[in-house]
């Protein structure tokens, strides 16, 4: 949620898989009358934000979106939803990245969702066109030649850098592995405030083998290596 002025908020809605049904957004429509100002707002983060809630009425609306399969995202929680492209539902995609998300967001959120340095985002694309932009997150996941393509410290915002291509992974728990391996050496070494990828950037590039430990082809590190 975004704090506002007189008491008002605003409430960023979102689904498990970034698909609203026709009776979810039915449900939307009446609870923006109900406790808002009668509008929602979709942005590229697959999220629906409904501002003017009066912050009296949260836990009501929330219960009611709850009752629908609608979840509410926190600004201020550190573990942003992920981020996913259409996946195998492409054409040109090569692993299915709705599954994928799901399985991030159930295994982390709620371990991660507050208590890391900063904010924390993954993306995860199904293909070399990276459409979500997997590259510019903390943690990027692309569809490759059906492996893992993961990139490693990109952020954007006021600060623009890619990330580092640190491996490419054979299956969806080496990534899933790689991921938690991410969050816990944030969590521990993360400095107040600090992006992880200039914490990467601190501890120098020894860390991207400690990350990637499991076997995993090496891709560009933070030397400048080549993929093997």
């Amino acid at each position: 949620m975004i704090s506002a002025m007189n008491d008002t908020c605003t409430v960023q809605i979102y689904t498990a898989d970034g698909t609203f049904s026709s009776g979810q957004l039915a449900l939307l429509a009446q609870l923006a009358v109900r406790y808002g100002n009668g509008t929602v707002r979709p942005n590229n983060s697959r999220l629906v934000s409904m501002p003017s809630v009066k912050t009296a009425d949260l836990e009501a609306l929330q219960e009611s979106l709850a009752a629908e399969g609608l979840r509410t995202a926190l600004l201020a929680q550190d573990f942003k939803p992920v981020v996913f492209c259409r996946g195998l539902g492409c054409r040109h995609g090569q692993i299915d990245t709705i599954s994928l998300a799901a399985k991030i967001e159930e295994r982390f959120l709620a371990a991660y969702e507050t208590g890391l340095p900063h904010k924390f985002r993954i993306a995860v694309c199904g293909c070399i066109n990276n459409c979500a932009k997997a590259d510019l997150c903390d943690v990027g996941i692309v569809g490759w030649q059906h492996g893992y393509k993961v990139f490693l410290g990109g952020q954007w915002g006021k600060k623009h850098s890619a990330g580092k291509e640190a491996a490419v992974l054979q299956c969806e728990e080496e990534a899933l592995a790689l991921i938690g391996r991410a969050l816990d050496l944030y969590q521990k070494e993360g400095k107040p405030r600090e992006r992880f990828g200039d914490m990467l950037g601190r501890l120098g590039s020894g860390v991207f083998g400690t990350l990637t430990a499991d076997g995993a082809s090496q891709g560009v590190n933070a030397a400048g290596g080549e993929e093997k």
